[in-house]
């Protein structure tokens, strides 16, 4: 079989929400590397959100839903939020409510009050302390977001709007979906600026290294992988996934739970 590039989403897709990886993926993950297979993560995540695990056995890294792209040690791009689009998603959650949090490469940047919130709601989840200490890492607090330069993706909880409405209300300058960290919630969603996106991060990956989209294999549950399953020459979806996705999927595959990723590897010849 042709060597494939592998992107993975992280929570939901190889972790579950507990933030647990089933041992029956890292085993596949490491044949099919074996096997030739590049393997790449494909995150809503910020870089300092990735597991220590992941960056040490994955080849590549697509990060803040295609803001930050490097192959190994080796950045291929990266973009960051400007600040007058940072301005506009200030001003729009002063109508629409709720709580604001910035993601940079090393840290989440939020007010007190957000903080406080986000904790309360992930433990509400069941969520691990070990998850919660990944997502929040080295946090600064502050009450306002568009005097930073590094931003690159920016989260919101508990607002009044749908997502519907943030989405209109953004439209000329950002792309918003709805939480990916949860199971489908209106009052919760995540910006980032406009074009960029998951397969945005996988076209800079393969193009870096001369390969086509046909190359391309992707595993994802969630609304923002729709554009990275839509764009994949093979685009899989775990059972655990929104309908949505597995509408428009290639595969469906078993749960995160069920040992879902090794079933796929399986199923696709490539272990």
């Amino acid at each position: 079989m042709k060597k494939k590039v592998l992107f993975f989403d992280i929570d939901g897709t190889l972790y579950d929400y507990g933030g647990q990886m089933p041992a029956s993926a890292a085993k596949a993950l490491t044949q099919a590397r074996l096997r030739g297979h590049q393997l790449v993560i494909c995150s809503g995540r910020a870089k300092y959100q990735v597991y220590e695990e992941l960056l040490r056995d994955f080849d590549g890294l697509i990060c803040d839903a295609g803001a930050y792209v490097a192959k190994g040690n080796e950045l291929i791009y990266e973009h960051f939020m400007p600040r007058e689009t940072i301005q506009k998603i200030e001003a729009v959650f002063t109508q629409a409510g709720g709580f604001l949090s910035a993601l940079t490469d090393n840290r989440m940047i939020l007010s007190a009050s957000a903080k406080q919130n986000l904790e309360k709601k992930f433990y509400r989840q069941g969520i691990s302390q070990k998850m919660l200490q990944q997502i929040m890492g080295n946090y600064l607090i502050s009450e306002e977001l568009s005097h930073f330069t590094d931003i690159k993706k920016v989260l919101y909880e508990n607002a009044d709007w749908s997502v519907a409405q943030v989405q209109d209300a953004l439209r000329d300058c950002c792309d918003v979906t709805a939480s990916s960290f949860e199971k489908a919630v209106e009052d919760s969603g995540e910006i980032s600026v406009r074009g960029i996106d998951k397969s945005f991060g996988m076209k800079k990956y393969i193009e870096a290294q001369g390969l086509s989209r046909e190359d391309t294999i992707a595993f994802g549950d969630g609304p923002n992988d729709v554009d990275m399953i839509a764009f994949a020459g093979t685009g899989v979806v775990m059972g655990n996934g929104r309908p949505e996705l597995k509408a428009q999927a290639d595969f469906v595959t078993k749960s995160v739970d069920e040992d879902g990723i090794a079933y796929a590897l399986g199923k696709l010849g490539l272990i």
